[in-house]
């Protein structure tokens, strides 16, 4: 930074992930110093030494060169402490653009050197705190293609802390058309995890990965010019960082309840001081605890710390810890979870080996809490999620066993009207199986369960009150229940209800295609990563067929994987379970299209043509 300043390091940062960037050089802040020895001679200007000039015409001359012998070239500043998170200096220095003589650079130059030193630029430094004479100015000098359109990605939405989205604004001509607003501009709010965008009248799909790619490579959010120059090439010409509030870290461990985390698996924490809802007795081990691991690993302190909060759990049986990530860039699915923990050597390995998990899957990012649920291990008769729209009936889900069974077993459906508090359809098919432990084998339900209800009226009452009190403080939302052997039943999860999910139903499958089918095509099962190639083999409008029960799926760097690899296959996903798994949600939030299906497909050949519609 003391050598190129700001702008420069933004420029090396696009080079160094090999992007699309046009050919530059900066000149130092030491060439500033050996041609102008103190701040009064800058602000006077005058000839530069012969050596420097030399040195500057021959770098100009390894640049593109125009037609007519000119070179177009963006001569920007680069101040020590140019385009920081806390010093953007918006309009301070100057920069031009356009094409010049290989003469007319060197005072280009120079007007730039000067800049550093207006009476505005030294108000802004003191301002800030930063140094207001330091002969901080390099110029950086680069190739600028004619532009067609231009603009600026901005990785974090300007003026809020949303990291979710990008904010593309577009206008034809240079980007500066955008950034100094010379021109009509347009903007558009695009998902970083559907890529979501309508309306653009280019392709965007390159500019979106680079942007994402720089943000990743930064951790940090960043402010991206670019342009698209007459042959359609993109160009990336300048990255800044920007700021990014986060709460402090403070602590390793806490109670769950009155948490302002926002992970969605605490959002029964936080509703439970205004909903009458039942939570379970949670602890948590807070984003400070990762932090301090990041920092100086497992030290006794911290140790300390985890062992003490594990202790009056263990007393009370068996831990069981969730992850209660949270990132703006990432959905958290598919986190790997604890199984029965008996020991406090076992919950602090397991604490460990959670780290360590975030941090080799790079999930680490800069907006991300990275956070453990701990609770004491439940004796479930029953699990069911609910999909609780703005108005109307509730939709459960609802299953003997852990909720994992939901990706894999047959289970109840019911509609519950939350003013009557009864159900108004139910569809209860034969559950032969269930999940007891998480990772674990499927178990027998019992034969006098197997055609059974899940749920009975009186539990139906229940989880319909729990569901209109969360409707009335929290709104449309999807819910998770525990129902316990003893009876209880506990608030588990929530989170806010998405649009798609409002529209979400049953399909069926058969081999007689008629009209009037939602889809038709070649079934290929997917078990595990190795079928995705007969899914990319396949011609036409194949369907892929997904059963997490004896497959490789289960694992959530496998699941992740194969969701990317359907979202690229670009091909409609039959999945057996619930509407409402966190593998349909998964799949759901990456843009692929699932029918989730109750029925198993196992004796149809692969390849097979088959029919989709709803389920009547």
């Amino acid at each position: 930074m003391a050598e190129i300043g700001g702008k420069a390091k933004g420029l090396g940062a696009i080079l160094a992930a090999s992007a699309p960037c046009p050919p530059s050089f900066t000149v130092t802040t030491s060439a500033l110093r050996h041609c102008f020895g103190s701040l009064l001679e800058v602000t006077r200007g005058g000839a530069l030494p012969d050596d420097f000039a030399a040195e500057l015409d021959a770098r100009v001359r390894t640049l593109p060169q125009d037609a007519d012998g000119r070179y177009s070239l963006a001569i920007r500043s680069s101040f020590t402490t140019e385009d920081r998170p806390d010093a953007v200096s918006p309009g301070v220095y100057h920069s031009e653009v356009g094409p010049v003589t290989l003469d007319e650079v060197g005072p280009a130059v120079m007007r730039v050197w000067a800049s550093g030193f207006t009476p505005g630029a030294i108000a802004y430094r003191a301002v800030k705190g930063l140094p207001t004479e330091e002969l901080g100015m390099a110029v950086v000098i680069q190739h600028a293609p004619r532009p067609a359109v231009g603009g600026v990605v901005y990785t974090l939405v300007p003026g809020t802390n949303d990291a979710s989205a990008i904010l593309l604004e577009y206008a034809n001509g240079s980007p500066s058309n955008v950034v100094e607003h010379q021109r009509s501009v347009q903007s558009r709010i695009i998902s970083k995890r559907t890529r979501a965008a309508v309306e653009i009248p280019f392709d965007a799909e390159a500019l979106i990965d680079w942007s994402l790619k720089l943000e990743r490579a930064h951790n940090a959010p960043l402010d991206i010019e670019w342009l698209i120059d007459a042959d359609g090439r993109l160009w990336l010409v300048q990255a800044r960082r920007l700021p990014y509030c986060r709460e402090p870290e403070i602590g390793y461990t806490s109670d769950a309840r009155g948490t302002t985390l926002r992970s969605g698996k605490l959002a029964p924490f936080r509703l439970s001081a205004d909903a009458p809802i039942n939570v379970a007795p949670a602890a948590l081990v807070l984003p400070g605890a990762f932090a301090e691991y990041k920092s100086s690993g497992i030290g006794p302190e911290l140790v300390k710390a985890l062992r003490a909060v594990f202790a009056p759990f263990l007393d009370h049986g068996p831990v069981s810890m969730r992850s209660a990530y949270w990132s703006a860039l990432d959905g958290g699915d598919m986190m790997p979870q604890s199984g029965r923990l008996t020991t406090l050597d076992e919950c602090v390995d397991h604490v460990v080996d959670f780290w360590r998990f975030i941090i080799d899957s790079g999930r680490d990012d800069y907006t991300a809490e990275i956070a453990l649920l701990i609770l004491n291990w439940t004796s479930l008769r029953a699990s069911l999620i609910a999909l609780v729209p703005d108005e109307g009936p509730a939709t459960i889900a609802a299953l003997y066993g852990q909720l994992g069974g939901l990706e894999s077993f047959a289970h109840d459906v019911y509609d519950i009207d939350l003013r009557t508090l009864t159900a108004i359809r139910s569809v209860v098919p034969e559950k032969p199986q269930m999940f007891v432990l998480p990772g674990e084998p499927p178990t027998e339900v019992p034969t006098e369960l197997r055609q059974a209800r899940v749920l009975d009226d009186v539990e139906i009452e229940h989880v319909g009150h729990d569901l209109a009190a969360i409707r009335k403080v929290f709104g449309g939302a999807r819910v998770e229940f525990l129902v316990l052997n003893d009876g209880a039943i506990i608030t588990w999860q929530v989170s806010a209800l998405t649009p798609v999910e409002t529209t979400l139903h049953y399909f069926q499958v058969t081999r007689e295609v008629e009209a009037g089918a939602k889809i038709s095509g070649p079934l290929i099962p997917i078990h595990r990563a190795e079928d995705m190639a007969a899914l990319r083999d396949a011609p036409g409008d194949r369907i892929a067929y997904v059963d997490f029960l004896g497959s490789g799926l289960r694992d959530p760097a496998a699941a992740v994987a194969i969701v990317s690899e359907l979202k690229s296959a670009n091909c409609p996903v039959l999945l057996r379970g619930s509407l409402l798994s966190h593998f349909a949600a998964l799949l759901r939030d990456y843009g692929v299209t699932v029918y989730p299906i109750l029925q198993e497909l196992d004796d149809i050949p692969a390849g097979s043509v088959v029919e989709v519609r709803p389920l009547a």
